[in-house]
Formats: structure tokens, sequence, C-alpha cells
């Protein structure tokens, strides 16, 4: 069971309890309704063409957009939402310009949100909490991850360019005050091509 099945069904189940609890009616929203892939992961179906001969990175952009895809500007964060039971939630995009579509017809997508902790210590061997590679002197908390496959049940959405702009992919969020955070992008296409792109906002050292 994937990381945001497990996240949506602890949700439900606190709402059931709270019924119970309190005799109420129900008034849990389920943010997967308003994910463009109802929290399916389905990357057990990506698969890698070996007959594939395209080489080179994929050039990825970070975005963001529950209805569109919009570009992240500098120190720009995508809307956090908060849920009416506590938690958080934002919605994550994408524009890969050179894509194979013709090629192909699904992308593997991993996210991962990040927020700079501070620790009693220097280390980074705390739970949930991770060094960052090109940053060696910062430790950094995850703050929520999203593996998808875009294109297993519906079609990838692209713009009038051809370009990928994907749009709609819920990421639960630990809540944080922090003020440096970031979102990692990582692309992978059948072909075994791959493309990064981190956007990060806050104030550095």
């Amino acid at each position: 069971m994937g990381y945001d099945r497990v996240l949506r069904n602890l949700l439900a189940l606190s709402t059931i309890v709270g019924v119970f609890a309190t005799g109420c009616e129900p008034t849990f929203e389920d943010p997967c309704e308003e994910d463009r892939f109802a929290c399916d992961e389905g990357t057990a179906e990506f698969k890698i063409d070996e007959t594939c001969e395209l080489t080179g990175d994929l050039d990825v952009e970070v975005g963001h957009g529950a209805a569109a895809f919009t570009a992240l500007g500098a120190e720009q964060w995508p809307e956090v939402i908060s849920g009416s039971q506590g938690g958080q939630h934002a919605f994550i995009g994408l524009r890969v310009k050179n894509a194979a579509l013709d090629r192909y017809s699904m992308l593997k997508v991993n996210v991962r949100m990040h927020s700079k902790r501070t620790l009693e210590h220097d280390t980074c061997d705390q739970i949930g909490r991770e060094q960052i590679a090109d940053d060696s002197r910062v430790c950094w908390h995850l703050d929520g991850q999203r593996d998808v496959v875009l294109g297993r049940k519906i079609p990838i959405q692209t713009n009038s360019a051809g370009e990928v702009e994907e749009y709609g992919i819920l990421v639960f969020l630990d809540k944080t005050d922090a003020e440096r955070k970031r979102i990692g992008l990582e692309v992978t296409d059948p072909c075994n091509r791959k493309g990064q792109a981190v956007h990060e906002v806050g104030k550095k050292g």
C-alpha cells in the first residue's frame, strides 16, 4: 500500500472514530477527489522499454495548481490547504519540454517536499530527515512525497506546443512553520531518460 493511500485511509478512519465519539454526521472531505489521479500511484505498471535508443536528459520544471499547470515564481510556494481533519496538502504540477510522446504514453514522477529543521545536534540520522547531496551543510525534514505514473488511466496533459504540463498531483504534508523549503522532482520516461528539477524558497544558511 502506497504512502498516500495509507494517509488517505488514516484520514477516513479518524472521521469514522469522530462520528462514533460525537454522534455527529461525518463532514469528511476527501482531498483525493480533487487529485487528477485519485491518489492512485500505478508505479507497478511503468516499464522500461529496452528497445528505445533515445538518450539525454528530460527538461523538467516544477509547477503547481489543482486545475491547471502554473509555473512557480521565485520565492513562490504552492498553496497549502488545511483539511477539516487537521491535515495539510498541496497540489504540484510539472512541465516536461522534451518528452517523446510519439514514442510512449507514460511518465513516472517522484515528488519530494522538504523543509529545513533546527536540530539540537549536527546530524541528519533522525527519522524523516535527509541529507541533500548538493547542500551537505543542511538537514532537511521530509514533509511529503508522492510517486505517480502519468498517462496510465488518463492521457498526459500537454500545452499548445506539445510540452507536458501536468497538474493536480496531490501531496499530503506535515505541518511546518519553516521558512526554508524545497520541492524536488524526478521524472523518468520509458527510455530510462531522467530529468530533475528543484524549487527552493527561503533564506539560505
